[in-house]
């Protein structure tokens, strides 16, 4: 049985969640290696309506750098 993808993107941002104590900004770490991923430019928007700042990429995955292109997220 697949699990749904709003559970895993909780358990995305359960687990990869960080906190950046000089600045107070929230960031995530974000990889694409597992089944049954969101679209990233619906990872993006979620990401932006939550407030988040930051995020850190683990590959250069053209679909992902584009939706990053038109949003305010720092990207390292």
């Amino acid at each position: 049985m697949a699990t749904p993808p709003h559970l895993l993107l909780l358990t995305l941002f359960l687990s990869l969640l960080y906190i950046t104590s000089s600045t107070g900004t929230i960031g995530i770490n974000y990889g694409r290696i597992a089944n049954n991923l969101p679209n990233p430019t619906q990872v993006i928007q979620l990401l932006n309506t939550n407030g988040i700042a930051r995020i850190k990429l683990f590959d250069t995955d053209p679909t992902v750098l584009n939706a990053l292109s038109n949003s305010t997220i720092s990207v390292m």
